[in-house]
């Protein structure tokens, strides 16, 4: 909420005497914000969707993706339709412009604002495999993370490919962390981390280019910070 509403004053440049501190703070925010949010859910789905030998409870699985797939579909088309009207009416558009053609492509091209809903649901059925659960799970995390530096130098928009490799890592710590890693679960693993994202947002707290750039959207960089500070939290 609180990144919402300072992203929402650097946009509308309301107190461009502060726009420095404000992007310093919208940045540290939103570099670990939603990294945060898939490490929780992939917390919730091990606690809720595995039983005490870690067989997962497909038929309760799917039941739940078939859930998040209504409301993935019902909202992306309201708000799809919602935007389009508003746009005509008032002649102008905020933020980005929405086509009859992104509404058509919402099976394979999540707008913007529902890309967690496509990505919650993918998680769920690739991380209930039960390969997944007899592969070393260092390995498993070492693989993703690369899969995570990677997935900024891609700009293939369908199946929202770049947010399912950025944010893999992230939603497989949650359910190590439920399942009381030990790696995971040491204090230096988690002081390493967090030291690194904090020199990484001091880095980026005044951006020194001309174009702004989120610390979130940098190869490499937004994995570490997303670690580090999912991690502390």
């Amino acid at each position: 909420m609180i990144e919402h509403v300072v992203n929402g004053y650097l946009s509308s440049d309301f107190f461009p005497a502060s726009k420095g501190l404000l992007w310093g703070i919208d940045n540290v925010i939103y570099g670990f914000h939603m990294q945060l949010f898939m490490m929780v859910s992939g917390y919730l789905f091990s606690r809720a969707y595995f039983n005490e030998d870690e067989v997962p409870d497909r038929k309760r699985i799917l039941k739940r993706v078939f859930n998040h797939l209504a409301v993935y579909f019902v909202f992306s088309f309201i708000y799809g339709l919602v935007k389009i009207g508003i746009d005509a009416l008032s002649g102008i558009s905020l933020n980005r412009t929405i086509t009859w053609v992104d509404i058509a492509a919402i099976p394979i091209k999540p707008i913007d604002l529902f890309w967690y809903l496509y990505v919650l649901m993918l998680f769920y059925l690739v991380f209930s495999l039960e390969r997944l659960k007899k592969a070393p799970p260092m390995i498993i995390m070492g693989i993703l993370v690369l899969l995570s530096f990677c997935s900024r130098f891609i700009s293939f928009p369908w199946f929202s490919v770049g947010n399912l490799l950025f944010y893999a890592i992230f939603f497989y710590m949650g359910i190590l962390k439920e399942k009381r890693n030990k790696f995971l679960d040491s204090f230096w693993v988690t002081a390493i981390s967090f030291v690194a994202a904090v020199a990484l947002w001091i880095l980026f707290w005044r951006e020194p280019f001309t174009v702004p750039r989120l610390i979130h959207y940098t190869p490499i960089a937004g994995t570490v910070v997303g670690l580090g500070g999912a991690l502390m939290v």
